[in-house]
């Protein structure tokens, strides 16, 4: 009885492997395009016709981005983008109930319709992208940019954090206060002292 020749271990040629013939240019996302002509195409006045023509293309892509997508983040970025162009930007989060007075007015007068109801119905799609992503992902960064998303959609924004200014009315604290405050209360076995005066403990 033969024995069967073993297997080689090794993978064998790859594809695209080897020395590459002279000219060759590897193929990218650009292959085809004519650039040269796309380059001395005539400035055109607007360019909201022009780019509204690819738009269904766009749209497409942003959802297979969404769906195969090796990169986490690029899903995230796309998931984002397509809650954008249906919902608009997440409002900001100022801590009170805020309305948007004829948003959805302005909205549909600057975007296309049809693509916001397009880009409304990959909602869904969109949201549980972002939630498998921000509880699943290996990538630390993709689960936070995904739960930051999912939070800013449900929540809003958050705004800049202000510190409150004294009030204008407060008396500054000086040191014959603190004494007088201190000498006050050495009775009573309080130390106001670091109380009244916060910095003391750093210094």
């Amino acid at each position: 009885m033969t024995e069967a020749p073993k297997k080689s271990k090794r993978g064998g040629k790859r594809a695209g492997a080897g020395r590459k013939p002279k000219g060759y240019t590897p193929p990218s996302a650009l292959s085809g395009l004519d650039l040269k002509a796309a380059a001395i195409a005539a400035t055109p006045d607007e360019i909201e016709s022009g780019a509204r023509i690819h738009a269904r293309t766009a749209l497409e892509s942003l959802k297979k981005v969404m769906l195969n997508s090796d990169s986490e983040s690029a899903r995230v970025a796309a998931a984002n983008t397509i809650l954008d162009r249906g919902f608009g930007k997440p409002s900001t989060d100022t801590g009170i109930d805020m309305a948007l007075p004829l948003f959805d007015q302005v909205f549909l007068k600057t975007t296309p319709g049809e693509m916001m109801e397009e880009a409304r119905k990959l909602a869904p799609l969109a949201l549980a992208v972002l939630d498998k992503i921000a509880q699943n992902s290996p990538s630390d960064s993709a689960r936070v940019s995904a739960a930051r998303a999912l939070l800013d959609r449900g929540l809003g924004a958050v705004s800049t954090a202000r510190l409150e200014s004294y009030r204008s009315d407060a008396k500054a604290i000086g040191k014959k206060d603190l004494a007088s405050a201190a000498a006050a209360s050495a009775g009573e076995g309080t130390d106001w002292g670091d109380d009244l005066n916060p910095g003391a403990a750093l210094n």
